[in-house]
């Protein structure tokens, strides 16, 4: 029975989770060419690049520098 609780559970879980990324890939819409570019970096996947952008946007104008976004993206070299 508990066996039966938790895989209904996981079920659950994965049919929110397959909606959300619905929901993400309908948001991205338009901006494709962005997670196109973000894409090819080094280390960063096309979720990740998702990620980046649901964080900051596609605009990098109220970024003064590279190092600001970076800092506020929490990805500054040497951050654990």
């Amino acid at each position: 029975m508990l066996l039966q609780s938790l895989l209904r559970q996981v079920d659950f879980f994965e049919a929110e989770i397959a909606e959300l990324n619905q929901e993400v890939v309908k948001r991205l819409r338009g901006i494709e060419e962005v997670l196109d570019r973000l894409d090819t970096i080094p280390g960063v996947d096309r979720r990740c690049a998702e990620e980046i952008l649901a964080e900051i946007g596609p605009d990098m104008e109220r970024f003064p520098s590279a190092g600001h976004i970076a800092s506020w993206a929490k990805v500054c070299p040497g951050n654990n």
